[in-house]
């Protein structure tokens, strides 16, 4: 029986489509169709939805996908939508904020109130949420700097949990916590610049963004972690793949760690591409690149 059949059977009492086209819901604009789609922003639920899910059926929750890629063939399975979108004060240092939220809108939440240590949230695509689980970063702070904790429903049992720094296992892009689905997390900076410090930070942050990586383009942001002691953009250029093409996906001439899509790739022009460069690499250096784009 079909996951949508099986789907259908449990008469649940919630909104969702069948045999979605993932490419027309994804940052890169690729991949094949998701048996169902399923769309909440309600904590209760989104944990009653999933505590009825057989566990044996794959359950994918997604923020605006940037560093996601589903192949050609599609995702068997569920895919959750979030839509947690508050954000408010807790007091003069501290913000609660939806896992669903743009990271560089928290960055602007945070300026505004005059919190700092959100500046490089400004750059980074995606949510909170994402951020959360490979603990995302750049120019040299990463969530984990500014994480106090986190609300996340449990994939099989539907149980909501509070979940403290010490216990997401924070390494470099990446947390130990898995089978979660984020719905909030409370997040701390400090007030040791005033807010026009802050916006002049973020400014020359997305200036320095502008300059060194692709714009206007489909791209999944950065396709490598770097490897300790080297740039990724580094080892991919030294082994000859700046601005390789195959099919419509290529590397970007202007950052070699980005894989662009010209409108006309398919997702495993961009597996091929992500492959190659691991394969060349490996060779050449005897360094395994880690891959911060997740294929599903």
């Amino acid at each position: 029986m079909s996951i949508v059949s099986r789907i259908n059977n449990l008469d649940l009492p919630y909104k969702y489509q069948a045999n979605v086209s993932f490419a027309h819901n994804s940052w890169f604009g690729v991949g094949g169709l998701c048996d169902i789609l399923f769309k909440t922003g309600d904590v209760k639920e989104l944990s009653e939805f999933v505590s009825r899910i057989p566990h044996d059926i794959k359950v994918l929750p997604i923020g605006v996908t940037s560093n996601l890629l589903v192949r050609d063939k599609g995702f068997n399975g569920i895919i959750i939508k979030l839509k947690f979108l508050e954000m408010s004060l807790i007091d003069d240092y501290t913000i609660k904020v939806g896992s669903s939220i743009l990271d560089a809108n928290v960055a602007k939440f945070a300026a505004e109130n005059g919190i700092s240590g959100f500046e490089f949230l400004y750059t980074i695509p995606g949510t909170i949420g994402g951020a959360i689980s490979m603990n995302a970063g750049c120019y040299n702070s990463e969530l984990s700097d500014i994480f106090i904790s986190a609300i996340g429903v449990n994939r099989f049992s539907g149980e909501m949990k509070s979940f403290s720094k010490n216990e997401m296992g924070f390494s470099y892009r990446n947390s130990d916590v898995k089978d979660v689905i984020w719905v909030s997390a409370v997040l701390q900076g400090d007030r040791l610049k005033s807010k026009k410090e802050i916006y002049e930070t973020m400014d020359e942050f997305h200036a320095q963004r502008l300059d060194s990586q692709p714009k206007s383009c489909k791209t999944g942001g950065s396709t490598f972690c770097n490897p300790e002691g080297h740039r990724a953009w580094k080892l991919i250029d030294d082994v000859g793949l700046r601005g390789y093409r195959i099919g419509g996906a290529c590397f970007s001439n202007k950052h070699c760690n980005f894989i662009i899509n010209d409108q006309s790739a398919k997702a495993q022009d961009i597996i091929d591409l992500i492959e190659l460069a691991e394969k060349r690499v490996f060779e050449k250096f005897g360094i395994r690149l880690h891959r911060e784009i997740v294929i599903i």
